[in-house]
Parts: structure tokens; sequence; C-alpha cells
């Protein structure tokens, strides 16, 4: 893995059509009325809502989003009818998201698909997930998705101690107080997460011991065990209760983003333009095949407007 660097490196094409030639690759690793409505008004926790039934789509990190249902297997909306404050804070509670910050309705994050499930919810500030609080039932509304509605919440992750917002110690927000991580059992599918919710890239280092200093207040999480796939740091297991762990085992984060660049050189048949756009077409197909590409890449065009020169003298 290349971290914050370039590299050469040549790679040999062979690709009838094109020219000897030389090009660069880029890959970048890149809530409701509180009044009588005269309507029904149904408890979720009668209806046996499944658990893990609730997403965020479409955000700028996992704490915002379209917000989406499951039910009966199926994912759908929320009607931004009566949508406001009080149940988008239920769902940032339930997404393991700090305060919320906005209630946001009209399709905010786009229009989504399958059933508009819920509308006309009433919740309250005790209801710490979205199935608690009452609604006039499942599908029984009138809305299209251009009234889906939307949250943004307080991210409950930080990174602090480094001039970059993408690295540094994790500390947790927890009955309104910022606290660490210990570095009892902290590693990269835990810092993944991390990296991951808060918008910063890939995982490029995991850091313990305090190596971003030592942090303040309550260690509020230790022995964090994620998978990787969690929205939040706070929805992977760990332990709670009093420990013994000290900040100077405080845990730490280094993320962002991998660029690589490679030379490569392609060989073929004499009077061929190698700029042509089919050619440079089929090469990116083939090239992003090769090397096994997940993330995005992009042919460097020169000052002259082309990407394919012809090479001269030996390859350095």
């Amino acid at each position: 893995m290349l971290i914050d660097g370039l590299k050469s490196c040549a790679l040999l094409v062979d690709y009838c059509d094109v020219l000897s030639a030389v090009w660069t690759l880029i890959l970048t690793a890149p809530i409701h009325c509180r009044g009588s409505t005269g309507k029904q008004v149904i408890s979720h926790r009668h209806l046996g809502w499944p658990e893990a039934s609730l997403r965020l789509i479409n955000g700028h990190n996992s704490c915002s989003g379209r917000v989406e249902v499951l039910y009966n297997g199926i994912w759908g909306t929320v009607c931004d009818n009566g949508w406001d404050l009080a149940d988008a804070a239920a769902v940032c509670r339930e997404m393991g998201c700090g305060d919320v910050i906005e209630a946001k309705s009209a399709a905010h994050f786009g229009q989504g698909s399958g059933p508009v499930w819920i509308s006309d919810l009433q919740c309250s500030d005790t209801d710490s997930r979205l199935r608690d609080c009452k609604s006039s039932g499942w599908g029984r509304g009138s809305c299209g998705h251009e009234k889906d509605a939307g949250v943004i919440c307080k991210e409950n992750v930080r990174l602090v101690s480094s001039a970059n917002p993408c690295y540094g110690r994790v500390e947790v927000l927890r009955a309104g107080q910022w606290g660490t991580v210990c570095d009892d059992g902290w590693d990269a599918s835990d810092a993944a997460v991390v990296c991951k919710q808060l918008g910063c890239g890939t995982l490029l280092e995991v850091k313990s011991a305090a190596y971003f200093g030592k942090g303040s207040g309550t260690v509020w999480m230790n022995n964090v065990n994620c998978f990787g796939n969690e929205p939040t740091l706070m929805n992977c297991s760990y332990n709670a209760t009093p420990n013994r762990c000290g900040h100077e085992k405080d845990a730490g984060v280094i993320c962002g983003s991998v660029k690589v660049m490679l030379r490569v050189e392609v060989k073929a048949n004499l009077g061929v333009d190698p700029n042509a756009a089919g050619i440079i077409s089929k090469l990116s197909e083939e090239i992003g095949k090769n090397l096994q590409i997940n993330g995005a890449f992009s042919l460097k065009t020169q000052t002259d407007g082309k990407i394919f020169h012809k090479r001269t003298g030996a390859a350095p």
C-alpha cells in the first residue's frame, strides 16, 4: 500500500491497436404535530417491528440521510407529514448518533423507492427507537416519495489532538460527555468503522498507547469488537463497565485516501492513434480489470490535451 506518496511502476500491456506510449494512472482509494389530529394512532411496539430495521441513505456520513425502515422484509421510507425534531431525535438515538441537528423533509436526500411505510409519527423525548413511537399506522397514508423524510444528527465520535480532522485520538460522546476508547482489543476492524463513520476514507494506521496524547474524562469503551460493517462505532460490541484502563492506553487512528500513480507502457501496431476514444475506453477497462481496481481511477491528460505520448529514449 502506498500512503501519501507517489510510486512509478512499469506495466506492459499488449494491445494490438495502440502505439508505444507512456501514460499515468491515478487511483484514489478513496422527523409532527403535538395536538389532536383526529387520526388513529398506533404504537409500533405492538407490531413486531424487527431488529436492525432502520437505516439512513444518501447522507454525507452514517448519521445523516433519508430515513428508511424495514417492515415485512421490505425497505420503505417515512412520510414528512408531521415530521419534526422529536421524531428525528428518536432516529439519531437509534442509530447511535449524537443529538439531532435538523429534521429534513421534501426528499432532501433524494427520493426513495418501495412503500412509504409510515406517516404522522409522534415520538416523545423518551423514545430511543423509531418503532417505539406512535403513528397513523403502516402504509395508511397517501404520501409519495417527494415527501420522504430525512435527518441530520451529530456524530458521536471525533478525532482530536491533530491538525488533520481524519487523524487523532478517538473520543466518543456518552451521557453528554466526551471520553476516550481503551486500546485493549483495538484493531483494524474497529478503526475502519471510525474512518467510515467520519467520512474520512480508508484506514491507514491503527494507533494505541496514547499515540496522539492522553485524553481526559471517562474511558467510555473497552474491548471494542467491530466486524467492520457497522455504521457507527457505538453499533459495535464493547465493554462499557468501569475498567482499569487509563488514558495511557487511549486508542487512535489515521484515516485518509490512498493515491497511487502508475506509469504504464502499452504496445501496438504502427499507424494507430493511441488517443482515439475507442482505444482509451478499451485500455481503461483492461487496466482496471488487470489491476483489480476497486476504486475510481482516471487517465492523466497532459497540457496538450493528449493522454498518450510516444516514448523517446529508454525507459527510466
